[in-house]
């Protein structure tokens, strides 16, 4: 009986370390502040597709760390995750063309739309969906692509 204990072990460990089961349109990852909460969290988020894909399945996770002060100082951490559908499609803003990802089944509360760079940095849409919110707390919650050698690259 503790040798199949173990060797599930094994499995499941081999499985966690292994790349992704599919294609990955991308991997970002960031440290957003101003949550509807009023913590911070650091965000991943994956983006399952071929390097062409225009739509398919996304997962997010977000990390809230809290702490308490004085007597009742402690740290403590939360981690939501969240899977659905992205879309890309392309958008006037400013008179140029840009491609906007759209992430359904976010919570409301949460940064569900984003403008993708030519560094392929995910910037927020502006509150009012105009462009890229640019305002420095904006840029502060961009996500950045996280090298395709990275370990656990595709994975959240």
């Amino acid at each position: 009986m503790a040798r199949r204990g173990l060797l599930w072990c094994v499995v499941v460990l081999v499985a966690a370390c292994a790349g992704p089961t599919g294609p990955v349109f991308g991997d970002w990852y960031g440290y957003q502040t101003g949550a509807a909460d009023g913590y911070d969290r650091a965000v991943s988020l994956v983006l399952d597709g071929a390097p062409s894909a225009r739509s398919g399945a996304f997962h997010y996770r977000a990390v809230r760390r809290m702490t308490g002060i004085g007597w009742a100082a402690n740290v403590s951490s939360d981690t939501e995750r969240w899977d659905g559908r992205w879309q890309a499609r392309g958008v006037q803003v400013a008179g140029q063309t840009v491609t906007r990802i759209d992430l359904i089944g976010l919570p409301p509360d949460e940064r569900g739309a984003y403008f993708l760079t030519d560094q392929r940095v995910l910037v927020p849409v502006a509150v009012g969906g105009g462009g890229p919110d640019l305002s420095v707390p904006g840029l502060r919650s961009r996500l950045v692509p996280r090298p395709a050698t990275a370990y656990g690259y595709g994975r959240v």
